[in-house]
């Protein structure tokens, strides 16, 4: 058997089969090898479709040293009319070989080498974004992947989309349909990573986060300042 090759299931391989008798291709192997079909277990399960795993040969010619015929005779083939006494000396000796208890594995399965050919373990550790939209994701073992890109629509008439709430707008009769395509290309804009648009942004609650940004750096300015008068008067105590 030669050139094992996956089949058609998972698990399931193939492998060609070719027949030699002294040095001689048999069985019509010598243009069309059989096909030996095993499962996921190593099983056999078919030789040319035939779940027997039989196959015939009728073609070989038994030869003496010399490489003439030396008359022995086998087995007659199914529906073979056997004549007696034999008028001439045969030339042909037809007979089975029979794979149906071949296995695919000469043994118990089991691990004896272990070879890494491709990446070690990698997670997920951050997200960078290209200009053109281009997602990369970082890896913890040193490897990055494009996983997608941003696509950006314009409209024809900008002023006719409506305003659905929370900064969301959607598409009307007036702004026409959207012209989908990649950033940075014809009239569309390009990305900016790590910026939020003005358009996106909630004003009122910008507005109050601002406010207490601003009271949070009064109280700690007010504390550095109370700090400073406390120590200066026990510099004066002296």
């Amino acid at each position: 058997m030669k050139n094992p090759s996956p089949g058609n299931g998972v698990g399931v391989s193939e492998w060609s089969v070719y027949l030699q008798i002294d040095g001689e291709l048999v069985a019509g192997t010598d243009t069309s090898p059989y096909t030996a079909r095993f499962n996921e277990s190593g099983i056999l399960q078919s030789v040319n479709g035939d779940p027997n795993g039989e196959i015939v040969i009728t073609d070989w010619i038994p030869k003496d040293p010399d490489g003439e015929p030396n008359g022995a005779d086998g087995p007659p083939l199914a529906g073979e009319e056997v004549v007696t006494p034999i008028p001439e000396p045969p030339t042909t000796s037809a007979f089975v070989v029979d794979l149906g208890n071949t296995t695919q594995y000469g043994a118990t399965f089991g691990v004896n080498d272990q070879r890494q050919n491709g990446y070690s373990t990698g997670r997920l550790s951050g997200l960078d974004v290209s200009d053109q939209g281009v997602i990369f994701a970082r890896y913890t073992n040193g490897q990055s992947k494009s996983l997608g890109q941003v696509a950006l629509a314009s409209f024809n008439n900008t002023n006719g989309l409506s305003p659905v709430g929370e900064t969301t707008w959607v598409e009307t009769f007036e702004s026409g349909q959207p012209i989908i395509g990649a950033p940075d290309t014809g009239t569309l804009g390009s990305i900016k990573a790590s910026s939020v648009e003005e358009s996106n942004v909630d004003l009122s609650a910008e507005l109050v986060n601002l406010i207490i940004a601003q009271r949070n750096y009064q109280a700690n300015a007010k504390t550095i300042e109370t700090s400073d008068a406390v120590t200066q008067t026990v510099i004066n105590l002296r």
